[in-house]
C-alpha cells in the first residue's frame, strides 16, 4: 500500500521518500518532510512495534524537547487490517501521537484484507487526493 500511495504522490509531482519505518533513523529525517504519512499493519487493534518504536526512540526527542514542532506539518497515517474497527483503533492511536506534536491531522485510511484490489486501488486514489488538497491549501 505504500507503494501505491507514493506512486500516487509522484503522480501528482510531488517529492517522496519512501521508507520502511525501521529504516528511520533521525528525527531530522521527519522534519525535512511537509507531509507525513506513516504506515502500519494493525496488531491486536493497535499499530505495530516498529510504529510504536520509531514514536518512542526516533520522534520521542522532537516532542520533549521541542514542542509543537509539527505544527507546520500534515500528517496521517494507513493501516491494513482484519476487521475496519480494529484498524480505525490503530489509526486513532497514530493520529493521537501526530496531534500530540502539533501536526495537522488528516483521517486516515484502513483497507482490510478482503477488499479487492482495484477498489483498494481507488481507496488510495481518494487518500491521496485529500493529502494533496489540504496540503494545497496551507502552502497558498
Amino acid at each position: 500500500m505504500a507503494r501505491c500511495i507514493a506512486q500516487a504522490l509522484e503522480g501528482s509531482n510531488v517529492s517522496v521518500v519512501l521508507k520502511r519505518t525501521e529504516d528511520l533513523k533521525s528525527p531530522r529525517e521527519v522534519l525535512a518532510a511537509d507531509i507525513i504519512i506513516i504506515g502500519s499493519s494493525t496488531h491486536f487493534w493497535n499499530m505495530d512495534w516498529q510504529t510504536k518504536r520509531l514514536f518512542d526512540e526516533v520522534l520521542y526527542p522532537i516532542y520533549v524537547h521541542r514542542k509543537q514542532k509539527l505544527k507546520d506539518k500534515i500528517a496521517t497515517c494507513f493501516t491494513t487490517s482484519e476487521i475496519e474497527p480494529s484498524g480505525r483503533q490503530c489509526l486513532e492511536s497514530i493520529n493521537r501521537a501526530f496531534g500530540d506534536f502539533g501536526a495537522q491531522v488528516l483521517p486516515g485510511l484502513v483497507i482490510t484484507n478482503d477488499v479487492p484490489k482495484d477498489k483498494a486501488k481507488a481507496m488510495v486514489r481518494r487518500f491521496v487526493r485529500d493529502i494533496l488538497r489540504t496540503w494545497k491549501a496551507a502552502t497558498r
